[in-house]
């Protein structure tokens, strides 16, 4: 405004000047790298505020593709994830975006999984049985996943049990034992209807049957190349133990069971009488003497450990 008279005068007026609230994105605090095992958790809290008055509520969210399990609380911002056995190794970039309904700001960090588990594990029983007898190895499964499928080869060491059978327990739906080669089999595992493969017990056994010439044998079974079916994926890191058959007959047994007392089990037929000698050498450079004089009552007899330390033993049908 101007004004042309002399003296010039003055004048006022009020002027009102309003500050808008411009938006601020959330601040966020990208969290530390991770290295852990399969099925070792991992929980992170995802630090992030709003300078923006009045505060606006945060949301929070992964970005891309989440491996599973993982997930992030929408309104806390606590990032959780325990990778499963199948999730190793692995090198996973989760990005969080922090939003407030304006607003968004993105961090990153790395989630390194180690491979230290099996995806699933199968181990084998034992079983003792007289010559012409028959009986059962149970099999044990211990999986913490959804499998719809198993199969895994069964193969022997000794042609001493025949007529090999696999009979369900519990949560098998149905199986198949097929031979498929010499003391070679293939053993497939299906869940029962609804169900899954997610099990930890004896899930069924392996029957078998022996020929009454049979002569005395240990005969192990060993499971190999086990493949678990998880969707569209194939599993095969697992964990397997072997199993054994001990068949008793005209002749003794001697094995050692792996405790820490050193004991031994004597496998015999009940109602003979047995010789158990020892000698500092096996190839008779020493002599066999006395230790035990045993009548057993079973087909198995468990035994000390001799007191003489490191000795050779051997059980011998006495007269």
């Amino acid at each position: 405004a101007t004004d042309d008279g002399f003296p010039a005068a003055s004048t006022s007026a009020l002027v009102t000047i309003t500050v808008r609230e411009s938006n601020q994105p959330p601040v966020v605090i990208a969290p530390p790298d991770q290295v852990v095992a399969e099925r070792h958790a991992v929980d992170l809290a995802i630090v992030a505020s709003d300078d923006d008055l009045p505060v606006q509520p945060l949301a929070f969210s992964l970005v891309g593709t989440v491996p599973r399990g993982a997930s992030i609380g929408a309104t806390t911002g606590r990032f959780t994830w325990t990778p499963d056995p199948t999730q190793g190794p692995s090198s996973n970039r989760f990005v969080v975006r922090v939003s407030d309904g304006v607003a968004a700001t993105e961090t990153a960090f790395l989630v390194v999984v180690r491979d230290t588990e099996a995806d699933f594990s199968m181990d084998l029983g034992e079983a003792i049985v007289a010559a012409g007898s028959g009986g059962s190895v149970p099999l044990g499964l211990h999986s913490t996943l959804d499998l719809s499928a198993i199969r895994v080869r069964l193969l022997l060491d000794k042609d001493a049990a025949r007529d090999l059978a696999f009979t369900g327990g519990t949560g098998i739906g149905s199986s198949s034992l097929v031979p498929t080669g010499e003391l070679e089999y293939e053993l497939e595992l299906l869940p029962s209807a609804g169900q899954t493969l997610r099990l930890d017990a004896n899930v069924g056994s392996i029957g078998f049957a022996t020929r009454a010439d049979q002569t005395s044998a240990f005969v192990r079974l060993v499971l190999h190349d086990a493949v678990g079916t998880l969707g569209s994926e194939s599993l095969n890191r697992a964990r397997l133990a072997p199993g054994r058959i001990v068949v008793v007959g005209e002749r003794p047994l001697l094995d050692p069971v792996l405790d820490p007392d050193r004991n031994l089990r004597l496998h015999a037929r009940p109602g003979l009488r047995y010789h158990v000698e020892q000698s500092l050498r096996f190839d008779g450079g020493a002599p066999w003497t006395a230790w035990r004089t045993i009548d057993p009552t079973g087909l198995s007899t468990r035994l000390p450990a001799p007191a003489d330390g490191d000795v050779f033993l051997r059980a011998i049908r006495a007269p």
